[in-house]
């Protein structure tokens, strides 16, 4: 069985090139699958500097809370549903 490590990049308009393209660069040389992610639901995000990055999913078409094969006790920890019930409980760091 392969295990495929996969990570979520989130952009939003004006972020920071820079910032954001080099996590993206570093996580693809590592091999990792990568998935940019729109916040605002949009096909293209624009940086600050006005560059348009394509998008591969959008934030609503994501399901975090289904469970993975390689789900482990630190990805249920800060999974989202536990982070927001975290937040209502006053918990969160």
């Amino acid at each position: 069985m392969c295990n495929v490590k996969k990570a979520a990049v989130f952009f939003g308009t004006g972020y920071e090139e820079i910032e954001a393209l080099t996590v993206v660069d570093l996580l693809r040389r590592a091999s990792i699958e990568v998935t940019c992610v729109a916040i605002d639901g949009q096909k293209q995000v624009m940086g600050a500097h006005h560059i348009n990055v394509d998008m591969d999913a959008a934030i609503e078409g994501l399901d975090f809370d289904s469970p993975a094969p390689s789900e482990n006790a630190y990805m249920k920890r800060y999974s989202v549903a536990n982070y927001a019930h975290r937040m209502r409980a006053g918990l969160a760091r």
